[in-house]
């Protein structure tokens, strides 16, 4: 990461009127990673310009460097990958980018979703549905009452909370290594079931996807002193959720000594989503079993424990017959 003064002082930041995105992330970037870069960044004054481009006050960018002046996507220079007197677009850049290999975080993995995403959108103006902050941006500058250094720092921290959640997926990597790891392996169908015992919200995902295991089932224990869990599925691998939910939920009203479920009915009931009344511990929504979660802090932790909880998921995934095969690898959670 780049830590040399590229100027004395940072007194003003300059953007076009209205910024788009690939501006407001070029900014963030320069506040979070390049305070030593561009000293009394945090401090600066915004300018919005309202003209129609070229050189800002008639300075050239050195000029505008050498008096504390930082341009962003605006004005010429490093920071701006817009075509500029003579000189043509910066292809396959955009302001985003630029900062981030002037910084030399380019390879920050936390960041790399997000410079992806600004790009395509500068350039293709392309969405997102994982983090489509661009297109609502352009709706606050045209309907919003907000000024445009309010509406800067609006997305400026939506933005930290994206970086904060991509940091967290990246931290799984390591966290997977202590997860109990069961390959199991039915009439030709191969399933991966992972358990951890973790706080990380972002563990399930980075489990699930390429980057982890492709697990098929994700079983997360939040701490070891509270028993709240959650069951994760992933939907590409043809799970029938429905079996597991129902094995979970059933097990929860016999260890709690309710009524054990005996007619269709009842077992119609075990499959249902939301809560159900043999079982108000686990919340069955969109194809996941969750013991509580972040907007639901108060449900009474299952009574069943974390190792049976795996074994009731593989029993569901066979329909009750034996596996063809069942491998445990890692450590046990």
């Amino acid at each position: 990461m780049a830590t040399t003064p590229w100027m004395a002082q940072c007194l003003r930041v300059v953007f076009h009127w209205a910024p788009h995105w690939d501006e407001v992330v070029e900014y963030w970037e320069a506040r979070k990673f390049g305070e030593k870069v561009f000293p009394g960044i945090r401090t600066a004054a915004l300018v919005f310009r309202q003209d129609a481009g070229g050189l800002f006050e008639g300075k050239t960018w050195e000029r505008h460097r050498a008096e504390g002046t930082l341009l962003c996507g605006t004005g010429g220079g490093p920071h701006d990958e817009h075509a500029f007197g003579s000189e043509d677009r910066k292809q396959g850049e955009c302001g985003a980018t630029l900062m981030a290999k002037f910084l030399g975080i380019e390879n920050d993995r936390a960041l790399s979703k997000i410079l992806s995403y600004t790009l395509e959108n500068d350039t293709r103006a392309s969405h997102d549905s994982f983090m489509d902050l661009a297109a609502a941006l352009r709706e606050d500058h045209l309907y919003s009452r907000f000024s445009p250094e309010e509406i800067v720092f609006t997305y400026m921290n939506h933005l930290e909370s994206f970086y904060q959640k991509q940091i967290n997926f990246w931290k799984a990597e390591e966290e997977i290594k202590n997860a109990r790891i069961t390959r199991v392996n039915v009439d030709g169908r191969h399933y991966v079931i992972v358990t951890a015992i973790t706080m990380n919200p972002e563990f399930s995902r980075f489990a699930r996807s390429q980057f982890g295991v492709s697990a098929s089932v994700v079983i997360q224990k939040g701490s070891p002193g509270i028993n709240n869990m959650q069951v994760f599925f992933n939907q590409a691998a043809g799970i029938n959720t429905v079996n597991i939910a129902g094995a979970i939920r059933w097990r929860e009203a016999e260890l709690a000594g309710r009524k054990i479920p005996q007619t269709a009915e009842d077992f119609a009931e075990l499959a249902r989503e939301g809560s159900v009344s043999f079982a108000p511990e686990w919340y069955y929504v969109w194809g996941n079993l969750l013991n509580g979660s972040h907007t639901a802090v108060g449900i009474p932790p299952t009574r069943i424990p974390l190792d049976e909880i795996r074994e009731l998921v593989i029993l569901a995934l066979t329909g009750g017959r034996k596996p063809t095969s069942i491998k445990k690898l890692g450590r046990a959670a």
